[in-house]
């Protein structure tokens, strides 16, 4: 039986992981046109690099950057190619980023209402009008919301990234499984 069924994380994994997380969340919230450029940017050479791992490692390190490959482009292409050009909702994790968005964007709105209404509390009359990327209450100005299109967009590829991570996994997790078998099936032709 091999020793190590589980793959095990490194520091410096951890901290890829947690950067690519960040500065996807970051370029979510900001909806900005460079942001996102630099996250496909990150995307597109990171998945090259996951290509080159698994043309030339092998093992369980060549395993997991298969299913990361298969699962992470997988994923996007799907996005993409079919439920990106028709802006349907096809996809579970489309819905939840849609759902996501509503209530962040609900919830700062509300606040910046309840704000202006306590800045404005003599006048009944409050009024929302919008410039650029701002809306303006009569009371003061609300933060700029993200286009719910840059949202979809960006949170498409941040569950590419997950995908792919979690494709890696599971893929190591059967060539394991395979490897043992394999292992078993040779000490029972040994012992014949």
């Amino acid at each position: 039986m091999s020793g190590k069924s589980i793959r095990q994380f490194t520091i410096l994994q951890l901290i890829l992981f947690i950067t690519v997380a960040a500065l996807g969340l970051i370029a979510m919230v900001q909806s900005s046109p460079f942001l996102f450029a630099l996250f496909g940017t990150v995307t597109l050479v990171g998945f090259l690099c996951a290509l080159l791992r698994a043309l030339f490692n092998r093992g369980p390190s060549q395993a997991y950057w298969i299913g990361f490959l298969a699962w992470g482009f997988g994923y996007l292409l799907v996005f993409y190619c079919v439920e990106g050009k028709h802006h349907s909702d096809s996809l579970v994790t489309t819905q939840l980023l849609r759902w996501t968005y509503v209530q962040w964007t609900d919830s700062i709105l509300e606040e910046s209402w309840s704000d202006a209404a306590s800045m404005n509390s003599e006048t009944d009359d409050l009024s929302f009008f919008q410039t650029g990327n701002t809306i303006v209450a009569t009371g003061g100005a609300i933060p700029a919301l993200p286009q719910l299109d840059s949202y979809l967009r960006m949170g498409q590829l941040l569950w590419g990234w997950c995908f792919a991570a979690l494709g890696g996994w599971l893929a190591v997790g059967v060539f394991s499984k395979t490897q043992d078998d394999g292992e078993v099936g040779l000490a029972n032709e040994n012992r014949a």
